[in-house]
């Protein structure tokens, strides 16, 4: 049965089967509720040309199965390339400039309107592991505080980082709960992923049987300083991991570039170095088969949608970019999207062209749960991922970067779908300093070639600012020409 056939049998109730009861001396039937769980694997900063991270069977098994036999969402963007307002999106189904997350500072977003809000009200439990946002960090967390975020949590184990940046990523940190505020050293076990997973099951483990649930486990694994857990650090299952050489690293000639790009220097290096990012990959997979297993020990594993992306892409070498810069370019904004379910999906691998977003996937998890996201800007990618349809009835993506970052200026752009154009998908950029950008992704999926200025694409890119300056007009008070 597709899944939309599914939703249509089980009428996004609860009651598809009995369990029975007895109360005393009389026997009742308490409904078991048929809707699918939600696991949610979201990590940070990943580029998904760098599959064999975690594409081989023999180094992470757990991920390797959305590649073997999940679906995979081979055109599939972040909204925007930063952590903050990605992580938001994910929560609301909006862009940066609807919910008012455009920087990494929760600014204007509304903890009391998420997807966990309207997941929790139709019955759902659910489980939040990691990284909440950017900004939550800008104050020592009170009870206010974790009242005000936690809420539609019904487990709320979030990651505050004592410092700015750095290991605090991973350790140093405080864990916050509902309960307490709990403070993580340097030992070992402290890193971050390793505390994400194990409390993440533990709480799958733990949840009502009579419920369905959705757990994010969002993990800081990928972000600067790319720290492995202790003892995956020098794993021989890394050894012989390739490094990263795209055909647009350091690329050599920029001359059709924005003046940002084209006054970065050659980089110096042949490639880019992947062990850590490999050792990192360890944990994650580490994490992930640990939720799996609570998953499969409380009978809920065939009947859950594993989700997993990233918040943003990003760019190794790639156009010169340095590292530890990879990310807040439009050319970042690609990532990696693959998903599981075994009760609907079965176990064949298949491949999805058709772009998608983060800002889909809160809007398809609650066409599932039977809610919805008030003003979300995202659509269901059910008939996609179940196989009813190849396309969807809209013409593009919208990606934003609203803050200038270091040589940067703002921009925003568009990808393209096949309905805008049956012959390539488009991505399309403008700054505010007037530059602009567009590639032909089918012919030049490394956005080698910016076309921009030849005059057989005039019209395209005419009709293409229309569609970008209807969808947003001065978005954040950042002016565009």
């Amino acid at each position: 049965m597709v899944v939309s056939q599914a939703l249509a049998a089980v009428g996004l109730a609860a009651a598809c089967a009995g369990a029975t009861i007895v109360a005393g001396d009389v026997e009742e039937t308490k409904p078991v509720d048929a809707r699918p769980n939600v696991v949610v694997l979201y990590i940070d900063d990943v580029n998904p040309n760098t599959t064999w991270l975690w594409g081989r069977s023999d180094r992470t098994p757990s991920l390797a199965a959305f590649r073997d036999q999940g679906v995979e969402f081979r055109n599939a963007v972040g909204s925007t390339p930063l952590c903050g307002p990605s992580r938001a999106t994910l929560l609301t189904g909006q862009y940066g400039h609807t919910n008012g997350v455009t920087g990494n500072r929760l600014g204007k977003f509304d903890p009391g309107s998420t997807l966990a809000t309207k997941l929790k009200d139709v019955g759902y439990y659910t489980i939040l592991g990691g990284k909440y946002g950017n900004g939550i960090e800008r104050a020592a967390p009170t009870r206010e505080s974790v009242r005000k975020y936690a809420e539609g949590w019904s487990k709320f184990d979030v990651i505050w980082k004592r410092q700015n940046m750095g290991e605090g990523q991973f350790y140093g940190y405080w864990l916050w709960t509902k309960d307490r505020v709990k403070e993580k050293g340097h030992r070992p076990q402290d890193h971050s992923t390793f505390v994400t997973g194990t409390r993440v099951a533990e709480h799958i483990r733990k949840a009502p049987s009579d419920r369905p649930l959705f757990a994010l486990a969002s993990l800081s694994s990928g972000h600067w300083p790319n720290t492995p857990l202790a003892w995956h650090r020098g794993s021989a299952a890394c050894s012989n991991a390739k490094p990263y050489r795209s055909p647009s690293f350091n690329e050599p000639d920029v001359s059709d570039k924005p003046a940002y790009i084209r006054s970065l220097p050659r980089l110096d290096q042949a490639a880019f170095g992947l062990r850590t990012r490999c050792e990192e990959m360890l944990g994650v997979d580490a994490a992930l088969a640990r939720i799996r297993k609570a998953l499969q020990e409380t009978g809920r594993l065939e009947n859950t949608l594993l989700l997993f992306t990233a918040d943003n892409g990003y760019l190794m070498g790639d156009h010169r970019i340095p590292h530890p810069g990879g990310k807040k370019w439009p050319h970042s904004v690609p990532v990696p999207m693959y998903a599981l379910w075994p009760a609907e999906l079965g176990n064949r691998r298949r491949v999805v062209r058709e772009p998608v977003s983060n800002v889909d996937i809160p809007v398809t998890i609650c066409s599932l749960a039977g809610c919805s996201l008030d003003d979300a800007d995202g659509v269901s990618i059910l008939p996609l991922l179940d196989g009813t349809a190849g396309e969807l009835d809209r013409e593009f993506l919208y990606l934003e970067m609203l803050r200038p970052w270091d040589r940067m200026p703002p921009w925003y752009g568009l990808v393209t779908t096949r309905a805008f154009s049956t012959g390539a998908t488009w991505h399309y950029t403008e700054y505010s300093s007037g530059a602009r950008e567009l590639y032909d992704l089918d012919r030049d999926p490394y956005r080698l070639n910016n076309v921009v200025r030849k005059p057989w694409q005039a019209n395209r890119v005419k009709r293409l600012h229309a569609m970008l300056h209807r969808e947003v007009v001065e978005p954040d008070d950042v002016r565009f020409p």
